[in-house]
């Protein structure tokens, strides 16, 4: 069986996800959509939940409006009511030309300037400005070299590190990475900034989304 790859978590909008073309492979690569500059497998988003059932929630961004099915049963989606902005990280799919989005995490957002801050990031892309396919580094490429520690751990230290440091305005990334001793502790910061655990505020500072 080949390597499995975890792919980067794409910040985009709900009609990026629609209007873009939906690709179906075969074997072990993955689905993507196609939205010209990259392939996205895996999407962040940021939206309101306007209806709830029991397997799945319909979430509106602004832009448009589409379903997250709750196949893998997401713990966090009990907590989850009509009205609230969550963060959601998944997987797009297609069935029957309807578009929805697989969830893999979901987390309710209290403070609402992460709302303002995404839209000013999506509001900054006239275009879609995400790196290309062979730009990215991947998680298991950025994991490959230290392979002798648990991965969850890093992430762990590196945003209770980042929680201790933040003084209300962010964590100097600089300051995170030399506290840290963790070597290659860039890479576990990209890793985490791509899957939604952490936020770069303005440039060089970092804050944990609670």
């Amino acid at each position: 069986m080949p390597e499995i790859k975890r792919q980067t978590a794409y910040k985009c909008t709900i009609n990026q996800i629609l209007m873009g073309e939906y690709v179906q492979k075969t074997g072990w690569d993955p689905n993507y959509i196609d939205i010209g500059q990259v392939q996205i497998s895996r999407v962040n988003i940021i939206a309101a939940v306007v209806s709830k059932e029991d397997n799945s929630l319909f979430v509106d961004d602004g832009t448009s409006k589409i379903s997250i099915m709750l196949f893998n049963e997401t713990a966090d989606a009990t907590r989850i009511n009509i009205g609230d902005v969550i963060l959601i990280i998944g997987k797009p799919r297609e069935y029957n030309k309807q578009r929805y989005i697989v969830s893999e995490i979901l987390r309710k957002i209290e403070n609402k300037k992460w709302i303002e801050y995404r839209q000013k990031e999506l509001s900054l892309q006239q275009q879609i400005t995400l790196p290309k396919k062979e730009d990215v580094v991947e998680e298991s490429d950025a994991l490959e070299e230290h392979e002798e520690e648990p991965t969850d751990n890093y992430a762990y230290q590196l945003i209770e590190l980042i929680k201790k440091l933040d003084a209300g305005s962010g964590a100097d990334i600089t300051e995170v990475i030399d506290q840290s001793k963790i070597s290659g502790a860039e890479k576990y910061i990209t890793t985490l900034l791509n899957e939604g655990e952490i936020f770069e505020i303005r440039s060089g500072k970092l804050k944990v989304l609670e």
